[in-house]
């Protein structure tokens, strides 16, 4: 029995599935699949291939989130808006602790005079990891500085911040 792989798509080239359709090579395997045989004749029907399915099959080197056949290549079907909604980024809280914990600017964060604030950013970054936890926090901790930080501690921290996956963007 030969069998062969085709890929299903939907009316917009989307990828459904894999088909397998079995064709026999003798009538005892025609039987086998149920297909009509004229035994007589010693003839027997073979399925036709399936409407609906292409034999190209998506690309094993070239991973797609929601694969899409054009006529003539399979591509990504999903926009790049699509697949940043699809995969969130998720903080690293550890990163973002362990990070900061080494900076001037967290150092600088602790003469803050705001000691509620301070017991905040350490719950924010330790315990509740809540974005929102964590903006009200540093914002008290800036009212009780000395000095604010400065343009470039704001970077250096807003860097930090990204790269630990941490949505929140200091002003």
């Amino acid at each position: 029995m030969l069998t062969k792989k085709y890929i299903q798509i939907d009316d917009q080239g989307f990828y459904v599935t894999d088909v397998i359709v079995s064709t026999p090579e003798t009538i005892d395997e025609a039987k086998l699949l149920g297909l009509p045989v004229d035994d007589e004749q010693g003839t027997f029907s073979v399925p036709s291939v399936p409407i609906g399915v292409i034999e190209q099959e998506p690309s094993q080197s070239k991973a797609f989130y929601r694969p899409k056949w054009n006529g003539s290549a399979w591509v990504e079907g999903l926009s790049k808006a699509e697949i940043k909604a699809a995969n969130p980024v998720v903080a690293d809280w550890d990163k973002l602790q362990a990070t900061l914990r080494k900076t001037s600017e967290f150092g600088k964060a602790m003469t803050t005079t705001n000691t509620n604030a301070w017991s905040l950013l350490l719950f924010a970054l330790g315990t509740s990891r809540n974005v929102d936890d964590l903006s009200f926090a540093v914002e008290g901790v800036r009212t009780g500085l000395a000095e604010d930080f400065t343009a470039d501690e704001i970077k250096t921290l807003n860097k930090t911040l990204k790269d630990c996956g941490v949505s929140l963007v200091l002003e």
